[in-house]
């Protein structure tokens, strides 16, 4: 929860979050994904290749068309075809427990830096307080 809260800290109220496999920063935020998939279980990207319009690639348009500056991708059955998506919008800022956060590239450099500070304060904290 701490994590969650010190990575929305640096964003505006108003900036957009997804996820992908991971539910726990829509639960500690209160907030809502724009796609009703929030865990993608063993099987479930061969469906969506094959059953979503433009498959894989065309969900992975559809859960960013709102531009989310930030992007949270949780661990899962062939997720890194997920992550080799994003990978040209989206730079790897940091993981929190049990997913990794990923910045909007066009957010520019400032927003990634920040993410990647308040990520690994949090959970330096965290570490400390156990």
């Amino acid at each position: 929860m701490r994590d969650v809260h010190a990575v929305l800290g640096t964003l505006p109220p108003t900036a957009a979050l997804a996820t992908i496999n991971a539910p726990q920063p829509l639960v500690f935020s209160g907030r809502r994904n724009p796609e009703p998939y929030l865990i993608l279980a063993s099987g479930e990207l061969g469906l969506l290749q094959h059953e979503w319009p433009g498959g894989l690639e065309g969900y992975v348009d559809q859960l960013l068309a709102g531009d989310p500056a930030l992007l949270a991708i949780g661990p899962g059955p062939d997720l890194d075809v997920i992550t080799g998506l994003v990978a040209s919008r989206y730079a790897r800022a940091g993981a929190g427990p049990g997913f990794d956060w990923y910045v909007a590239r066009d957010e520019g450099h400032r927003l990634l830096r920040d993410v990647r500070r308040s990520n690994l304060r949090a959970l330096e904290l965290a570490r400390q307080q156990r």
